[in-house]
Formats: structure tokens, sequence, C-alpha cells
């Protein structure tokens, strides 16, 4: 059964708050509502962190993560978005590092999206040069070969994008070839 916009009319105080800006407020209606950390509040199956994250709030998404399980890191949009991929489009390397330092083994990294994009890809793809160089350091290594479509797409977007001072080199520590991202 689809979703009304009715439905979210009980999230509307914590939409406000958070794109606001206002943590007080935010932590106020969580600690009274502390469900909602976890539930998808608006048509876009947004949660309150892919709406911090979409705002570019930076503290709210910091306490947000705190207050999130690792598990709750991979819930995705209606696009197959989660707040990591919305941080990488924006470039905000600080939020993604609070997403991915909450748990450097979070499966939110090698989450695609509907058109098939892991969070580093569409910060490279988007040409946020800080945002990729942190998320290509901490993307699973496998993920990132050549002969993966990740790590062919990866090198066809740093190429496009024309980021400055690039370079891939191949790495041969595990059993098969690597892509790696260094020295930009």
């Amino acid at each position: 059964m689809p979703v009304s916009n009715d439905d979210y009319a009980q999230y509307a105080d914590l939409v406000k708050y958070v794109h606001g800006g206002d943590w007080h407020s935010t932590g106020s209606f969580l600690n009274q509502h502390p469900q909602a950390i976890n539930e998808k509040i608006s048509s876009y199956n947004w949660t309150a962190l892919h709406m911090a994250t979409r705002a570019g709030k930076v503290e709210i998404v910091g306490n947000l993560v705190e207050l999130m399980s690792t598990q709750a890191l991979a819930i995705q949009d209606s696009n197959g978005n989660t707040a990591l991929h919305l941080a990488a489009v924006a470039g905000i390397t600080k939020m993604s590092r609070y997403m991915v330092e909450k748990n450097e083994e979070t499966r939110s990294l090698a989450i695609v999206n509907n058109k098939g994009y892991l969070p580093l890809t569409m910060a490279c793809a988007n040409g946020h040069r800080d945002a990729t160089v942190y998320l290509s350091s901490k993307t699973p290594f496998e993920l990132l070969s050549i002969q993966n479509p990740h790590g062919s797409l990866l090198l066809q977007c740093s190429i496009s994008n024309k980021m400055p001072g690039k370079r891939f080199h191949t790495s041969s520590s595990y059993s098969h070839t690597r892509a790696r991202l260094h020295s930009w």
C-alpha cells in the first residue's frame, strides 16, 4: 500500500528541527519518540539522517550517527541511497567520516543505489576530490578492481572530472589486481 503524506505528519516537527539545524529540539523530539531515529519520515523514504545530510547539517549528522545503530546507517531511500551516498554527493567529507567511523566495517561503503553507484563513485562523479580520496581509502579493495564495474566507473569518473594530480596504480598485495587512488 502506498504511503501518503498524512503518514509523515507525525514527523513534521522533526523535519522542521532537522532542516533548521536545531539539534536541541531534534534531540528532544528523539528523546520523546526514540523510534523516530530509524523511521522513514518523508515521501522520499528519508530518515532524519538522510534529511540532515541532504540539508548539509554537519552537527546534526554527527549527533544522529552517535544515536543510531550501525545497521541503521545502511537504510536506503526510494532511490537506493544511504545517507553516506548523500554525503558523497554533497562532498562533505566530515559527514562521511562520522558515518564510516561509526563502524569501519559498515556495509554502507559497499551498498549500491538504484543506478548502481557506490558512495565513492558518487563522490567522484560529482567532482568532490577530498570526499573521493577519503572514501577510496575506506572502500573495500575488491570493489575497486579495474575488472569490477565499480573500479572501472571510478576510473572513468576521475578521468572525466579531470581531478588534478590523480593517478592510479595496481597493487598485488592480495591475489588479484586492485585499483587504488593515490597521491591526489
